[in-house]
């Protein structure tokens, strides 16, 4: 009987440990994916554009059929992703590779009125998942103040065959209000130029816009009855650091004209000297806070990578800040999370474009943090605060708080000197085909080898072992039988 009870419980093992060798081979997927929707703003003007941005969170490696919210109320400009992964390190198990996709759509509205965007869509594995409906309203009105048209000014008086013009608009702003100045070369006659000494622009916070490097883009205009060719040397964005009257430094640049074919004559040329006038920034309903560098027109917003969490694994806040102004002096707060939160580092980008004869941009801030301990934590908003000198006033805008349900895990959290218990690895993998988290080919590997596995272990390990039933009587002895009787 025992014989046969160690023969029986050798054949149960290897079909045990085949199932639970499968069972670890098996990641854990479905559970885990996260797909969430989320637009900028609800209402906007018609001058001002609409942000979707679509947040996937999955264990699989890939994604198929992602489809955006869509409106032919609203014409795409642009459209990015980014894409990240992280390593999460559990108890007792091989670290999990978990897979970040962000998509951004910028939208510009075409018409006025209350729109419904279609679903989005996307599938992970063998599930689709879906969002819903998004309702944006385009109301009227203006938010963006558009300067005029930049040029040289109407009024010039030529100071010989060659002369530099300097326009600047506006000539009057507030401390911290951007002003543009532009420097045209006029010219009658052929000439080599280079740079011999450019503006410090001492006072000013400066954003070169233009540096012209070869004599090209020639417009023709009249003065005083003669003909002149122009183009554009240099524009730059200045922004005033402190009221009063300041001086713009003049460009000075190198010109070698040809007198004959064997001699040329340098000379200096200098562009006149400009001043701005810089209005202090008014007392008057100052909020306390303000900076004196968030002088323009912005819009602010934040967003979660995901509201549900578990424990030990990091959530990703994004604050984005949108207008024109001085983009990169913006200083934005960052919301300061619960005792059961841990903020573990902040990252700030910039992005700036020329629009509109204005410098326009986002300052994003992208704060990561680590929950800690389960159950449902709130972060806070932060206030910005800027002065709009256009509308001569103060204003603070507010992101919306945020909730997050954290629940148990078994990941490991690390002390505060090491806090590598989430690792947030880069890019390096290449794709693979397959809608799983492994392969085709590894899958089938895998299913195939463990049976394999198992049956040469019966083979050469159970059946060795398994006693053979002993026959009664010999051959010899059955002989001798025959004998006697």
């Amino acid at each position: 009987m025992d014989r046969l009870r160690q023969a029986n419980l050798t054949r149960i093992g290897p079909i045990a440990l085949f199932g639970v060798l499968l069972l670890a081979h098996l990641p854990a997927f479905a559970a885990d994916d996260v797909f969430e929707v989320k637009a900028n703003k609800q209402r906007l003007h018609k001058d001002e554009k609409l942000i979707i941005s679509i947040h996937i969170a999955s264990f699989h490696k890939r994604i198929r059929n992602l489809r955006y919210p869509k409106n032919r109320r609203f014409r795409l400009k642009k459209r990015q992703k980014s894409y990240r992964k992280e390593a999460i390190y559990r108890a007792g198990a091989t670290p999990k590779i978990r897979h970040f996709w962000t998509y951004t759509y910028t939208f510009q509205p075409r018409r006025y009125g209350t729109f419904t965007f279609t679903q989005a869509r996307v599938r992970i594995g063998r599930k689709w998942l879906k969002s819903t409906p998004l309702q944006i309203t385009v109301q009227k009105g203006v938010t963006i103040h558009r300067t005029s048209s930049l040029s040289p000014p109407k009024q010039l008086s030529a100071r010989g065959d060659i002369f530099l013009s300097v326009d600047i608009h506006p000539k009057e702003v507030y401390q911290g209000q951007q002003t543009i100045v532009s420097t045209y070369l006029f010219q009658r006659v052929p000439c080599d130029m280079d740079y011999a000494q450019l503006p410090r622009y001492d006072g000013f916070w400066k954003e070169q816009l233009f540096k012209a490097r070869a004599l090209q883009n020639w417009k023709r205009r009249q003065i005083n009855g003669k003909t002149y060719k122009y183009t554009l040397m240099t524009r730059v964005a200045l922004f005033p650091l402190k009221s009063g009257t300041l001086t713009v430094d003049p460009l000075v640049l190198r010109i070698k004209r040809k007198l004959n074919d064997v001699v040329d004559k340098n000379e200096y040329l200098r562009s006149p000297v400009v001043q701005v006038r810089a209005l202090p920034l008014p007392t008057t309903g100052k909020p306390k806070g303000f900076r004196e560098q968030h002088v323009g027109r912005f819009s602010i917003h934040s967003q979660l990578n995901q509201t549900k969490v578990k424990q030990g694994s990091p959530i990703v806040l994004t604050t984005t800040v949108t207008g024109t102004g001085q983009i990169k002096q913006l200083q934005v707060t960052t919301p300061t999370p619960p005792s059961q939160i841990e903020q573990l580092s902040n990252r700030t980008t910039h992005m700036i474009k020329w629009k509109d004869n204005r410098l326009q941009g986002t300052h994003t801030t992208t704060s990561l943090f680590l929950p800690k301990k389960p159950g449902t934590w709130k972060l806070p908003g932060v206030a910005f605060r800027y002065f709009d000198p256009w509308n001569k006033q103060y204003i603070t805008k507010h992101t919306t708080p945020h909730t997050i349900e954290v629940t148990p895990s078994n990941i490991f959290i690390a002390k505060k000197h090491n806090r590598a218990a989430t690792l947030i690895l880069p890019k390096t993998a290449k794709k693979r085909h397959g809608a799983s988290g492994m392969g085709w080919l590894t899958w089938l590997v895998g299913v195939l080898l463990f049976p394999l596995i198992g049956g040469l272990w019966y083979v050469f390990v159970v059946k060795k072992q398994t006693p053979q039933a002993r026959p009664l009587h010999t051959q010899e002895e059955l002989a001798l039988f025959a004998k006697m009787y």
